[in-house]
């Protein structure tokens, strides 16, 4: 079954280019740095490498609910919460 590529994905009011890799996608958001990237990306289980474009609606999920209760991370992984 072959997916359609989206060319922009919505994850935490935020518009994220399809194009590009999950890691580098995810570090257009402001405060998302790469090893924060990295990390969400492996707690969460999708793949780095593959296209945002491709990614199905529970991937998004997970992830935007990883990057809102960002719990599990240490805290030097923040950028300077208050």
């Amino acid at each position: 079954m072959e997916q359609k590529l989206r060319q922009i994905i919505r994850i935490a009011n935020i518009d994220i280019d399809g194009n590009k890799s999950v890691s580098n996608a995810l570090r257009k958001m402001k405060g998302v740095s790469f090893m924060f990237s990295n990390a969400v990306c492996q707690t969460t289980g999708v793949d780095r490498n593959k296209k945002a474009g491709l990614l199905n609606e529970e991937e998004v999920k997970k992830i935007e609910l990883a990057l809102l209760q960002y719990k599990g991370f240490p805290k030097w992984m923040l950028n300077r919460r208050r």
